[in-house]
């Protein structure tokens, strides 16, 4: 094997698993978001189908835009620093179409997600606070305003 095969083989498998790695934290969140929010609970009567699903996604997803950096820009990869210990993105389209972009938008949606089950979950707990207190009025009121938001 030669250095040219090396760094090749080093780049594409650090972004392949650096792709990987966000894409499936999008799933876990997305199936989190699912069974709170809209306690959807498919998830656990269709395991496989799910995580199927899940996995062509975040494996074959990967895989593709990685492919495409090898096959659209040959070599599509090459050392960034100077002691020829770190593989990257050969131009700078590429590292931000290829790498930072999906990432970026899996993140996004992930973090967005994360929001919304901390928001429901802390709507939940002002609503029992008001039960437990006795304030069935105000918990009603302040659920009805909470769905409108």
């Amino acid at each position: 094997m030669t250095n040219f095969d090396f760094f090749l083989m080093s780049g594409a498998m650090s972004h392949y698993f650096g792709l990987a790695h966000s894409f499936w934290a999008m799933c876990f969140i997305a199936n989190t978001y699912a069974v709170i929010i809209h306690d959807n609970r498919s998830i656990f009567k269709h395991p496989i189908k799910f995580h199927l699903m899940q996995s062509v996604f975040c494996w074959l997803g990967p895989a593709v835009i990685v492919a495409s950096c090898l096959y659209i820009a040959p070599p599509g990869y090459k050392f960034v620093s100077v002691d020829l210990m770190m593989a990257g993105a050969g131009s700078t389209e590429m590292a931000y179409f290829a790498v930072t972009l999906p990432m970026q938008v899996t993140l996004g949606i992930s973090l967005c997600l994360l929001w919304s089950i901390v928001w429901h979950l802390r709507k939940v707990q002002i609503v029992n606070f008001f039960v437990l207190k006795g304030h069935d009025f105000e918990a009603s009121i302040l659920s009805r305003v909470c769905q409108a938001y």
